[in-house]
């Protein structure tokens, strides 16, 4: 586990992704939870501000009943 964070960690810091352009971090993260088995979306954000791409939505279904819905940013 702890290789596996480490590894993750370098990934993310060692792609280039000034401020606007992290269009390169967010297909990496988006391809990375699609194989971990979550539904992934993209909004259109970035169409409202000069960015290569919108904020990602990574969605995992509920296991207990009666939970509300959790928001992590």
């Amino acid at each position: 586990m702890r290789e596996l964070l480490l590894e993750t960690f370098i990934r993310l810091v060692t792609t280039p992704s000034p401020p606007g352009c992290e269009g390169a971090v967010a297909d990496w993260v988006e391809q990375y939870l699609a194989d971990l088995g979550l539904a992934v979306t993209r909004d259109a954000a970035h169409r409202h501000c000069e960015a290569e791409c919108g904020n990602l939505f990574a969605f995992l279904p509920a296991t207990a009943p009666g939970y509300p819905v959790m928001l992590l940013n």
